[in-house]
């Protein structure tokens, strides 16, 4: 009995650090999943109550993500991104307006409004590059980028009341003709009225990437400005954070090598990051980026506060990328360069 008690509890230890260290991207799947079950059934009041809980108490995740994005990316995500049909999306439109009809005061359906036209333009032009969009798909998408634009702007006063309203208004900017100086003002207000929420960081840091409005110079000077801003309330943690976007954005492991990322600075991010969300997610992205710039001591120090099994998400999906770094930063051969992901198969 005692034996079988034994087994029982280890059992039990095993899958309560199994859920610890996956416990955010669950968290987040359980936000995202609920949003668009209860968007499917039409259950707006529900969505009220999350909402309204969320913004009241400006509610995170263990890793310290912003529970209202969540919500708000949920119902996004259900959207059919590449179905060109009309009908479709005239269905989505009414279905949207019958939540503004029940709740006209709430900031949430009029966001997702608007996102609804811009998702049915970009379903229009596609997501490829602009020389590969048709001729004959332009005209459509502009005006319904348009129209998303002014929709926003017409519902400002309640929108404003949702950190959302403000991403959604900086993601049109990336192509609904907003000039460099009306897109400062937008970013300047936005981090005012909201200064840590991340999403508007991350957004604006989309219109600065190579690829839209910016380069690689605007981005890091966004970044150190950003940490101007937040640095009583974040540290240097908002440098962290935005180049860990910027990794994910497009540099993936090359990101010490194709950006201008300092990583002493980036360092004194992960460390006040970590003194109020020292969380698994965290840790374990963290520990990889030390790797990754070859930071033995740092990779020490943050693999040992790694609680296994990792998360492989943390370390490109590559199941022994955490052991080798682990041993690399502990090995007794000061020399060995440190290790890189394995090609994916």
């Amino acid at each position: 009995m005692i034996a079988g008690l034994r087994i029982a509890l280890g059992t039990l230890l095993f899958f309560t650090l199994l859920h610890a260290a996956a416990g955010e991207l669950e968290e987040r799947n359980e936000i995202t999943e609920k949003s668009r079950m209860l968007f499917r059934n039409d259950e707006f009041a529900e969505i009220e109550a999350i909402a309204e809980d969320y913004r009241a108490h400006n509610s995170r995740t263990s890793s310290g993500l912003w529970k209202i994005g969540l919500l708000q990316d949920g119902l996004d995500d259900d959207f059919l991104k590449h179905n060109r049909d009309e009908a479709y999306w005239a269905g989505i439109t009414a279905k949207v307006q019958r939540w503004i009809d029940a709740f006209p005061s709430s900031p949430t359906p009029r966001i997702l409004y608007a996102d609804v036209l811009s998702s049915h333009a970009w379903a229009i032009r596609g997501g490829g590059w602009a020389r590969d969009v048709r001729d004959e798909d332009w005209a459509p998408f502009r005006k319904l980028i348009a129209e998303s634009r002014a929709y926003l702007l017409q519902y400002k006063e309640t929108g404003k009341t949702d950190p959302n309203w403000y991403m959604a208004m900086i993601v049109l900017a990336k192509v609904d003709g907003s000039t460099p100086d009306d897109f400062g003002v937008l970013v300047d207000e936005a981090t005012w009225r909201y200064p840590d929420y991340y999403p508007n960081y991350f957004a604006t840091i989309e219109y600065l990437a190579p690829r839209w409005h910016g380069n690689l110079e605007a981005i890091d000077d966004f970044a150190n400005r950003a940490v101007r801003k937040t640095r009583e309330i974040e540290g240097d943690g908002m440098y962290a954070r935005i180049y860990w976007y910027v990794s994910q954005m497009q540099f993936g492991e090359r990101l010490f090598q194709d950006t201008p990322v300092a990583w002493p600075k980036m360092k004194r991010g992960i460390v006040d990051v970590l003194k109020r969300y020292p969380d698994q997610w965290n840790i374990n992205n963290f520990a990889h980026f030390a790797c990754l710039v070859g930071d033995r001591e740092e990779t020490a120090k943050l693999t040992a506060r790694v609680t296994e099994p990792s998360i492989p998400e943390a370390w490109a999906k590559d199941a022994t990328l955490f052991a080798r770094c682990r041993d690399w930063a502990n090995a007794a051969d000061r020399n060995a360069p440190p290790p890189v992901s394995k090609p994916r198969e």
